[in-house]
């Protein structure tokens, strides 16, 4: 007879790991790399966003909503959290720059609404419609 754990879907266990991660938290295909290969765990990924267990944020980026039953549905992503992610994936520093690191320190309330990181390479811009963020280098003339 077989033992319950090998019942177990690959898809499964992707979704138990994101469970376990918590609501909020970003991630992306490669982090599940020792359970499936990538096109497997591309494809469950690609299931599980058209299905609404987790959402797609931008290619290759994804999330465990947080949802808010007082305001009806899903909060949008966490841009820190999000920005942190694509950083782990290119082996990137960042530091979070202007009024998002105010609002980061709880020196300000301001929400700002690009989000600025000054990263150890190259400038580029990530366009997102629910959570846009840039990142610069950072300058060293005064």
């Amino acid at each position: 007879m077989a033992s319950t754990a090998a019942l177990v879907t690959m898809k499964d266990q992707i979704l138990a790991r994101i469970e376990d991660l918590g609501p909020g938290k970003s991630f992306m295909a490669k982090d599940f790399l020792d359970i499936a290969s990538r096109g497997s765990v591309d494809v469950a990924l690609a299931s599980l966003a058209s299905s609404g267990k987790i959402r797609r944020i931008r290619r290759g980026l994804y999330d465990l909503p947080v949802v808010n039953p007082d305001l009806g549905g899903e909060l949008s992503p966490d841009i820190d959290e999000a920005a942190r992610t694509i950083a782990r994936r290119n082996r990137w520093k960042i530091i979070p720059a202007g009024s998002w690191a105010a609002n980061l320190l709880g020196l300000s309330t301001q929400v700002p609404p690009r989000s600025s990181i000054f990263q150890m390479v190259r400038a580029r811009t990530f366009p997102s419609e629910d959570a846009p963020f840039s990142s610069n280098m950072p300058s060293l003339s005064h």
